[in-house]
């Protein structure tokens, strides 16, 4: 793995002082990459290899070393623009409708670079943190995702930059440094699941698979998920054969249920059964809601029968729910966050 990238002071405090230098062993940057006003210093080599973006364009024949080219400096790119080490200068040119992308230098207007063509100052800090924690994947450093927001923008310039692969093999292990970002799948597993098809993330791909089928009662129900992904049909047709293969599965232990009870008919289970029954439509201020919920019930159950697992002398029906219980509550999630 690669050093951290650090941060170096190059002169007086000014927009451009503070380079951001990815290190690679025996290696010297030879890309300097200026994001608005802050610099990346970083490695052609690193940059073809993971972005067929950088390999197309860093050395396409109208495209000379930019530090060869430029006569009239564009405020755009950082000052000392005349000839350096740096055999690649790349800066950021900011379009009509408030997007930006970065250009070789000698493309670069001689007009000042105006950071109020963006939407807001904030978004172009969000853009200048995204844009390092794709280079850090490129660089297979460690980084973290803030939120959900933050993902659909990483995952939109590693697009544009042709570096999906990589971004997607370094995300398994930015997940595990992410809690908050973990703890949104649960409440947004449709568009995290679109996200994951088009990384070809195995892990996020499970996650938001669960989330989705697992979704049985409230607002966030699965029949409900299953129409948010109308304009995916492909996914959506996954996400129904799930959802199908749960249900038959919750059906199934529902049966062996009322055979238990069938078998050891008895005062005690009866009335464990309804107790279980009643328990799941009782809102929080101690209310019927009039909804039952069948995660809910199960996790009664377990929760009344699980000593049983343990005990010497244990009730034979308590060991059979107990049983059947932790089958349908069995957690298959990879990822944990601090909301579960």
């Amino acid at each position: 793995m690669a050093p951290q990238a650090k941060r170096q002071k190059t002169g007086p405090a000014s927009p451009a002082s503070q380079p951001i230098i990815f290190q690679s062993p025996g290696l010297q940057p030879d890309v300097r990459l200026t994001v608005f006003h802050t610099e990346f210093h970083v490695h052609s080599v690193l940059l073809k290899l993971h972005s067929a973006f950088f390999r197309k364009f860093l050395d396409s024949p109208d495209k000379a070393p930019a530090v060869d080219q430029v006569v009239n400096r564009s405020v755009a790119a950082p000052a000392s623009i005349t000839p350096t080490r740096f055999k690649y200068e790349w800066i950021t040119e900011i379009e009509a409708e408030g997007t930006w992308h970065l250009i070789a230098a000698r493309y670069g207007q001689n007009e000042p670079l105006d950071p109020s063509a963006l939407k807001s100052r904030k978004d172009m800090k969000n853009d200048m943190g995204v844009f390092e924690k794709l280079l850090s994947a490129i660089y297979l450093q460690p980084y973290s995702i803030s939120n959900r927001g933050e993902l659909e923008d990483l995952v939109e310039s590693a697009d544009y930059h042709c570096a999906l692969p990589v971004l997607s093999r370094t995300l398994d292990a930015a997940f595990l440094r992410s809690p908050h970002f973990v703890s949104e799948i649960r409440l947004y597993p449709c568009s995290t699941l679109v996200l994951a098809a088009k990384l070809r993330n195995a892990v996020l791909f499970r996650e938001s698979m669960i989330w989705i089928s697992g979704a049985i009662s409230g607002s966030h129900n699965t029949s409900k998920m299953l129409e948010d992904l109308k304009d995916y049909p492909k996914l959506q047709k996954i996400a129904r054969n799930v959802r199908d293969d749960l249900s038959n599965k919750v059906l199934e232990s529902q049966t062996n249920l009322h055979r238990i009870s069938m078998k050891h008919s008895g005062e005690r289970l009866d009335s464990m059964l309804k107790d279980a029954a009643y328990s799941t439509c009782i809102d929080e201020d101690g209310h019927d809601s009039g909804h039952f919920s069948l995660p809910r019930y199960f996790r009664y159950l377990y929760e009344r029968t699980s000593d049983a697992l343990e005990s010497d002398e244990p009730e034979e029906p308590d060991v059979d729910v107990a049983n059947l219980a932790s089958k349908v509550l069995e957690n298959k999630l990879l990822l944990k966050s601090h909301s579960l």
